[in-house]
């Protein structure tokens, strides 16, 4: 399992991409949508390539979790630890 600071993950694609999704993510609670990254029920964690910061897998997740940083009343914050591959 690798950890990397929430600040450091680099989606591969732009938030708008995937509307559906996003508008799933956005509806979760900070608790929730660290949950997806964490313990996902389907076993799909973020996924980097190795040696840098590029996200494979989990993109949607990365940009709203980011996008939470920014809310001084969220959980996440640019040190929050993903836990992934």
């Amino acid at each position: 399992m690798a950890t990397r600071r929430l600040a450091d993950l680099e989606p591969i694609h732009q938030q708008g991409m995937n509307p559906t999704v996003e508008g799933n993510l956005r509806q979760m609670t900070d608790e929730e949508l660290l949950r997806t990254a964490t313990a996902p029920l389907d076993q799909e964690q973020i996924k980097a390539r190795a040696g840098n910061n590029r996200a494979l897998d989990g993109n949607c997740r990365i940009i709203e979790m980011q996008r939470r940083m920014r809310d001084p009343n969220s959980i996440f914050k640019p040190d929050t630890v993903i836990t992934g591959r």
